[in-house]
């Protein structure tokens, strides 16, 4: 079976673009790609068809355009040159005309439900307001296009159901694939010289907080304020993540609430898996997701974890396994009093737990997940 995959960027950073770089490594043996995309990893472009399409990338709003006009000369092109696919697949409203729309947000239901929770201010509210304002006006066309819909969670899926009823008949759930295996850690690994060289004393608990960016979103500004709330707290937190320009902005906004000594901000990593193994917590209490991969990647780690009760948690975290907060100070302060309470044998019990229940979500589930789903629709 022929199949053209459109999304923008499909490579091993972009969380969306992650999971169709995962399914074309898995069966680009197995199916006949042809990736519309403006950057796809190197591995997998030996596999595959690509057909690089020219954008904008920033901001997101313009990268939404111009991926639209961009994909759609291109893919013209295509099949000028009698190229023909029997089935279009495409990352959410990335294209109008998609038989299978791949979505990984509800942009309509989060400008409704969660944006004003998220208090992005200045020009990249503006900026991230407009870009979830785009793809929510383009969200109907596409999904009521699509012949069927992924999506990662059962979350994502009642909020699809809720805001465009006419999707219900047609959804699936495929979750999000983690490479468990690749985030246990190794016998050999030291933990205490990373704590070392991220200044974490002996008398410090470290807590990681790790996102590529939309800080406020993941709830960023809540952990300054529970750190900073407490004083005499052995907390130190360690931000992974962001731009240069994010991650300057954040250290002001530490230094006026006192925390210079106590939050440590590294930027971008490409390998996050040493500060979850040096970490006694991962803390991220986020306003949304659809699937909330970074907090699986932790369980998998085996790195205790607190978080929001938001998509995707459900099937795999609650109170036995993790810590499961609301969104607002005092409960990330009662959280983390709550661990500093803990044996060591009753955090390990929790960790084990959270570790055996993200490890039904591996790569090999999830190729074949997908395998399954194309021969259902195939036949």
């Amino acid at each position: 079976m022929k199949i053209a995959i459109f999304d923008y960027l499909i490579t091993s950073t972009n969380p969306a673009g992650s999971c169709h770089r995962s399914l074309l490594t898995a069966l680009a043996d197995e199916y006949e790609f042809t990736v519309f995309s403006h950057a796809l990893d190197p591995p997998v472009r030996q596999k595959v068809n690509w057909v690089r399409v020219p954008v904008i990338c920033r901001p997101l709003a313009v990268l939404f355009l111009t991926f639209h006009m961009s994909a759609l000369l291109r893919y013209c092109a295509a099949r000028f040159r009698r190229s023909r696919f029997a089935l279009i697949q495409s990352v959410e409203s990335n294209l109008a005309f998609a038989d299978v729309v791949y979505s990984h947000f509800c942009h309509r239901w989060f400008l409704r439900h969660r944006w004003r929770d998220c208090r992005v201010s200045g020009l990249r509210g503006v900026l991230r307001w407009l870009d979830h304002a785009l793809r929510a006006m383009a969200e109907p066309w596409a999904l009521r296009r699509a012949r069927w819909i992924v999506v990662p969670s059962t979350g994502l899926m009642r909020e699809l159901k809720s805001e465009y009823p006419f999707t219900s008949h047609k959804i699936s759930v495929i979750p999000n694939p983690i490479d468990v295996k690749s985030f246990q850690r190794p016998p050999d690994f030291d933990a205490q010289r990373a704590r070392s060289e991220l200044k974490i004393g002996s008398n410090q608990l470290m807590m990681v907080f790790i996102a590529l960016g939309h800080f406020e979103r993941k709830g960023l500004p809540l952990l300054l304020e529970a750190v900073a709330s407490v004083p005499n707290s052995p907390w130190k937190l360690i931000v992974v993540g962001g731009t240069r320009a994010m991650v300057s902005d954040y250290e002001k906004r530490s230094a006026a609430l006192g925390l210079t000594d106590r939050v440590h901000f590294v930027g971008y990593q490409q390998n996050i898996r040493p500060f979850l193994w040096a970490s006694d917590l991962f803390a991220m209490p986020t306003h949304y997701e659809s699937f909330f991969l970074a907090a699986f990647e932790a369980a998998a780690a085996q790195c205790p974890v607190l978080t929001t009760s938001v998509n995707g948690v459900e099937e795999c975290l609650n109170s036995s396994n993790a810590f499961i907060v609301t969104p607002d100070v005092k409960a990330i302060v009662d959280a983390l009093n709550h661990f500093q309470r803990q044996t060591s044998l009753e955090r390990e019990a929790a960790t084990s737990r959270a570790f055996r229940a993200v490890s039904a979500y591996g790569l090999e589930e999830f190729a074949g997940a997908w395998r399954a789903f194309y021969r259902k629709i195939g036949q």
